[in-house]
């Protein structure tokens, strides 16, 4: 007996049949990744001006210089959480201490990993 044999008669040369279909060989492609995160949190400084000569007194932050105010604050942007996590594996696979093992500094780090906002994900072919 041939192969056609096993098939309805017209089925074995039909090019439609879901047993002729070639399977599509996977292929590797560049993919972008673009994330918008925010995240509201609190920080102090004395990085503004005062000026208390009006009733209520005029708070001016307009100078404040907010990305060192939030690193003085012991905040961290998503990206340094990242490389610090990168850090962290990099050190576990070689046997090296990591970073800091203080329980008050890795319960700080989880703090700064709370509390983010997806903004936009926008995951595309990248060409």
């Amino acid at each position: 007996m041939s192969e056609r044999d096993y098939y309805p008669p017209g089925a074995y040369d039909d090019p439609d049949a879901p047993y002729n279909e070639k399977e599509i060989p996977e292929k590797e492609f560049g993919v972008l990744c673009n994330q918008t995160l925010s995240k509201s949190t609190k920080c102090s400084t004395s990085d503004y001006i005062y000026d208390d000569y009006f009733k209520p007194a005029c708070i001016d932050t307009s100078e404040t210089n907010w990305k060192d105010v939030y690193a003085e604050n012991d905040h961290r942007t998503p990206l340094q959480l990242i490389n610090l996590f990168k850090n962290y594996l990099s050190n576990k696979l070689t046997g090296n201490p990591p970073v800091s093992e203080s329980s008050s500094f890795l319960k700080h780090l989880m703090e700064d990993c709370e509390g983010w906002t997806d903004d936009e994900t926008i995951i595309m072919e990248d060409y």
